[in-house]
């Protein structure tokens, strides 16, 4: 523990010491102060503008108990490790100081990344607007996890400041959704070092519009009237190769059947690398049992080397999902030609032993291996890997760049 605050306080002292530039670290602090102050103002006028938004109200139970910053920032800032191979998954290798350095070298001069990159047209009609369906096309992530999902992660935030009376909520809900976006960008560029229009997109265009348009109140509403949920894995620390496992970013939405007075029948979507649609039944006691099917991600694969332009390779997918008003409790996905073909998710609140609850997850790859975690209460867990669990040995692709 000495040496953990002999390290915090060398960073802060010297930055330099631990690879980092002074003068680039005063300035992404500033622009978080910059951008996050208006939603806190606007929050504390009467206006459109929502001071809550009830996707955390402090359950004891499922996802929504392990939500935290803490988890929230492992689960959305380490996601892009399900596209990449098993032993590209340790924190601890990622190149943090040269990755930051691209993604300001490349929001602070959005203009250059977009011209050298292809040009306005190809921004637009690859990462902005729905414009293209082949594999050039980014814009579908953008839309679905940073613009519709972003607005979950942040109201959730705001949500969870207000529960705990933390002063100025939004502004810190905006600065935790912000640095969250921005160490997921650091994670997915890796060892490349040119420009990129991809965090210009996100971190300029999506993630900056998400929380205003969640704050709306209409907006606001058309959420909840879906039921649309945060529900995030259980990350954990594997030994004995200190990798990050289980961890990603998920959301669900419940929309019940329209033009049927059945209220007990939905529509199921979870999304996130899976993409899985489906049906849902909901009792009155707040339980609903869901599954369907659909695709997730398995690789991430360079495409082109201007800009570091990738694309995604899909398998099937199915799962089977528990939860209680809108809190997972259990969930079991099958993935075919994956590295995890089971991947079982016991959250806690099913068992209590005075103030611990734990939390359990496995998986089991194709060829029987097996890897295992535990969570207690909202903390990230520990687990053990079979050292064979992934067949293969290779570092991120983005790496051959160099």
């Amino acid at each position: 523990m000495k040496y953990l605050f002999t390290i915090i306080s060398d960073f802060i002292r010297e930055p330099e010491r631990c690879g980092f530039d002074r003068m680039r670290l005063l300035k992404t602090f500033i622009l978080l102060i910059v951008i996050s102050t208006p939603f806190e103002i606007l929050a504390n006028e009467k206006s459109l503008f929502c001071p809550t938004y009830g996707f955390y109200t402090g359950k004891d139970y499922g996802s929504e108990y392990r939500f935290n910053p803490l988890n929230m920032m492992l689960n959305g800032g380490f996601d892009i490790f399900q596209g990449r191979p098993g032993n590209d998954h340790n924190i601890f290798r990622i190149p943090y100081m040269g990755s930051h350095a691209t993604i300001w070298k490349n929001i602070s001069h959005p203009v250059d990344a977009v011209k050298y990159t292809g040009g306005w047209k190809n921004f637009l009609e690859t990462e902005v607007f729905p414009m293209t369906i082949d594999k050039r096309a980014k814009w579908p992530p953008n839309y679905s996890l940073h613009l519709i999902g972003g607005g979950i992660i942040y109201g959730s935030l705001v949500d969870y400041f207000n529960y705990y009376n933390i002063p100025a909520p939004h502004f810190f809900a905006f600065t935790t959704y912000y640095a969250y976006h921005w160490l997921n960008e650091v994670v997915e560029n890796g060892y490349y070092k040119g420009r990129t229009i991809d965090p210009v997109a996100d971190l300029w265009i999506f993630d900056l519009l998400a929380p205003f348009l969640v704050s709306i109140e209409p907006v606001k509403n058309l959420y909840k009237s879906l039921n649309m949920a945060n529900w995030d894995m259980q990350p954990t620390f594997m030994f004995p190769d200190k990798s990050l496992e289980n961890v990603g970013q998920y959301f669900s939405l419940k929309w019940k059947f329209p033009f049927f007075d059945n209220r007990h029948y939905h529509l199921f979507v979870y999304w996130g690398m899976n993409e899985i649609f489906g049906l849902s039944y909901k009792w009155d006691n707040g339980m609903a049992l869901s599954f369907g099917f659909g695709t997730r991600t398995k690789r991430l694969v360079v495409v082109n080397l201007v800009g570091a332009g990738k694309t995604v390779s899909m398998v099937y997918s199915g799962g089977i999902f528990l939860d209680k008003y809108n809190s997972l409790l259990a969930s079991m996905i099958v993935n075919f030609n994956y590295d995890q073909l089971l991947q079982f998710n016991f959250y806690p609140g099913w068992m209590k032993i005075e103030e611990v609850s734990p939390g359990l997850w496995v998986s089991v790859s194709p060829r029987g291996r097996i890897m295992a975690g535990i969570v207690i209460n909202w903390l990230p867990g520990i687990g053990y890997k079979d050292p064979k669990f992934y067949r293969t040995d290779y570092t991120h692709n983005i790496k051959k760049l160099q």
